[in-house]
């Protein structure tokens, strides 16, 4: 009997301590499931918003192919409209073009209207002036593309002009019946070659620079090279040259660039081709006894 008191307390105790421990058991599985429970509304959440994202993206993508149909579509337009007129794309200037500055010393200039303008173009060396370069915007390298370009050119009509020059015993007025060493020289015109030489001149020039700079320059040293290559000559060309008992060139020329020139400053060099310069080695220095005859300087 006393046993059976004495178990009934114990049998309560472990009762109630089973009920503790499955409380608790149960109360920390409850907060897992809703540690669980927020994990999946974020995962929810974090879904959604990945979803919206998504959809967005393919929205801008959709409208970025839009607009790049738009622009196509544009270049393709634009690029049948300058094949059926080329000038279209160019009949307003730029629609911010520089204003008119008392302070700056440049302009905004239509490229046709340089045509007209009274720039200097290449001399009759083949060389180019600082201006022309400046106005092409031509690097040191296209310079001396042109000049090397320009140099053949004259090089070679040059050379023509000696192979096929003639000396003659008329001198012209200003040599003729003047004391001192005299030549004269006769070259008939030469317009096949000149113009076959031009013409390659020209595509040289498209290949170094461009058909519309090349262009400009041709135009700017149009008068020049007429003259040298004696275009439109009908009749030959006469060179005379006086070498004065003083030492002093006189020279008269008929054609293209027909004048005289004279003085004691000048040299063969200044009044004749490189090319043609063998033609007049009679009066290329002062003979024996002549020059000036006051004592040189101490």
């Amino acid at each position: 009997m006393k046993r059976a008191l004495i178990q009934i307390p114990i049998l309560v105790a472990a009762v109630l301590v089973a009920t503790a421990l499955w409380r608790r058991a149960r109360a920390a599985l409850e907060a897992r499931q809703a540690g669980l429970e927020r994990v999946r509304v974020e995962a929810d959440s974090i879904s959604g918003l990945t979803a919206l994202a998504r959809r967005r993206l393919a929205d801008l993508n959709e409208e970025l192919r839009r607009e790049k149909a738009r622009a196509a579509g544009a270049e393709a337009g634009e690029a049948r409209l300058a094949r059926a007129n080329p000038d279209l794309r160019w009949l307003a200037p730029p629609e911010d073009p520089p204003a008119w500055n008392k302070e700056s010393p440049y302009v905004w200039l239509r490229k046709s209207a340089m045509n007209t303008l009274p720039v200097p173009g290449l001399n009759l060396r083949g060389q180019l002036p600082d201006v022309a370069c400046q106005l092409l915007d031509l690097t040191a390298g296209e310079k001396a593309a042109v000049e090397a370009a320009a140099a053949k050119l004259l090089a070679d009509f040059g050379n023509a002009e000696r192979a096929a020059a003639q000396p003659a015993e008329k001198h012209l007025n200003g040599v003729a019946g003047l004391p001192g060493a005299k030549v004269t020289i006769e070259i008939p015109p030469l317009p096949d070659l000149a113009n076959q030489l031009q013409a390659q001149f020209d595509q040289a020039l498209q290949g170094e620079i461009g058909a519309q700079r090349a262009s400009l320059l041709e135009a700017w040293s149009a008068p020049t090279l007429a003259a040298r290559l004696n275009l439109g000559a009908v009749e030959p060309t006469i060179i005379s040259i006086r070498r004065a008992p003083d030492g002093s060139l006189f020279m008269a020329r008929t054609g293209s660039m027909a004048g005289g020139t004279a003085g004691n400053d000048i040299s063969l060099d200044d009044l004749v081709p490189p090319e043609l310069l063998p033609l007049f080695q009679a009066v290329a220095t002062p003979r024996a006894g002549e020059g000036d005859s006051s004592p040189p300087p101490p």
